[in-house]
């Protein structure tokens, strides 16, 4: 009785204080599925203008700058998680503000947010233009544009669970239908277009692939999921395999575009898989295949965008200090819409990814978990005793079984997020 009395007045503390408020219930999601949503997140990128924007820089040891990178992106979210385990017993806003202050702490979460929205809105652009260059020539490109940020938004108003079940389903779909592409490809792949080996030098090579860090840029982002795994360790391992396979992704794509494209037709391409896709002939029954590989990709893009969004919608609610996302909702639509419709062309819409978001901004977001870790040590961060056996404290939302306990020891439901 004296424990569940002592219990309750931490939660009672909990809710009192202003920067650990509880987070809205959007159900919690366990390693895989972790894996499968940072996987969709920061891979789906290479169906798009990745490629050939690296490509146009470093030639044809482009895709050892992806390892690099992928390299230097795992040691960047060591930082972020370490960091996560210092402040395990606060949500993802009210743990910056711990760390950095109020006003560093919602600096840096806004940063994130625009990392998101611009991801979410020029990859929507790029991905409308893909679709009216391969299939729709004649259709509005607007139209698809809401589409996709329509199909999007619904995917995140479900709610966070709801993405990770849609994950999973799409994540066989997607893989299926890029090895359908890479097979059918086979007679074009030429691996004498990888040499020379190390393209314009092991010193710019690395170099370039110190730059390709940025391409995880919306990284950071991942670990406003700290408030809903199921167990603590589900976090770092669903992040770590989700950066990896993000990484295999890109890496995979770029040697084969490299193959197929050399350098520097590549360079030139605004599409590579796409119209690599296009030329696949796997019989008369398949003659067609870019319009299966479209039509999966865009759904994915769809589950990309939903992640996007979800996140997007949990750092709004924990900026705002409220229990709800979906007021949020129709503004986010209508700015990525407005967002997306804004670059004049495709080639605009990359430019802006990887001249800005994909590059230094980047790489300050990817960097900043160490800041953020040191910060919390020299700080004297720790997580709190006492807390339940999963590691998740009362804090960082409500607990497992959606109740919590009076002064008296008795359980009550949970009321956050019934609205």
């Amino acid at each position: 009785m004296g424990e569940a009395m002592s219990k309750g007045r931490r939660e009672t503390e909990d809710r009192n204080r202003p920067d650990s408020s509880p987070v809205i219930q959007l159900g919690h999601i366990d390693g895989k599925q972790v894996t499968l949503m940072t996987g969709f997140l920061l891979g789906a990128k290479v169906f798009l203008m990745t490629p050939s924007f690296i490509a146009a820089r470093v030639g044809t040891s482009a895709w050892i700058t992806t390892i690099v990178g992928t390299g230097l992106a795992l040691l960047g979210l060591l930082g972020w998680l370490k960091w996560a385990n210092a402040t395990s017993d606060l949500a993802f806003v009210p743990a910056l503000r711990k760390t950095l202050g109020r006003f560093l702490g919602d600096l840096l979460a806004f940063a994130i947010l625009l990392a998101c929205l611009a991801g979410a809105a020029l990859n929507t652009r790029v991905v409308a233009g893909g679709a009216v260059i391969g299939l729709l020539p004649h259709f509005p490109i607007e139209v698809i544009i809401a589409i996709a940020v329509v199909t999007g938004l619904y995917g995140a108003w479900l709610g966070l669970e709801t993405v990770a079940r849609v994950a999973v389903v799409f994540a066989p779909l997607t893989v299926i239908s890029t090895i359908a592409v890479i097979v059918g490809a086979g007679r074009f792949i030429d691996l004498r277009n990888l040499f020379p080996f190390w393209g314009l030098g092991v010193a710019e090579t690395i170099k370039e692939g110190a730059l390709n860090t940025g391409l995880f840029a919306v990284m950071p982002s991942v670990m406003v999921w700290k408030s809903y795994v199921r167990a603590p360790e589900n976090l770092s391992r669903g992040t770590s395999g989700g950066v990896l396979l993000a990484g295999v992704i890109v890496t995979i794509g770029t040697a084969v575009s490299i193959t197929v494209f050399p350098h520097p037709e590549i360079s030139r391409i605004i599409d590579p898989l796409g119209i690599l896709a296009r030329a696949v002939y796997l019989g008369p029954f398949l003659q067609r295949l870019e319009a299966v590989f479209t039509f999966v990709w865009f759904f994915t893009t769809s589950v990309q965008l939903s992640v996007l969004y979800i996140i997007a919608f949990i750092l709004l609610a924990q900026l705002a200090g409220v229990h709800t996302y979906r007021p949020f909702a129709p503004a986010v639509g209508l700015l990525l819409f407005a967002g997306a419709s804004i670059p004049p062309s495709i080639l605009s819409a990359g430019e802006l990814l990887h001249g800005i978001l994909f590059q230094e901004a980047g790489i300050a977001l990817v960097a900043s978990g160490w800041v953020l870790y040191l910060v919390a040590r020299v700080r004297g961060m720790a997580p709190r005793e006492g807390g339940n056996p999963r590691g998740r404290r009362s804090s960082d939302g409500p607990p497992l079984a959606g109740k919590k306990l009076r002064a008296g020891g008795k359980e009550e439901p949970s009321k956050l997020g019934q609205s």
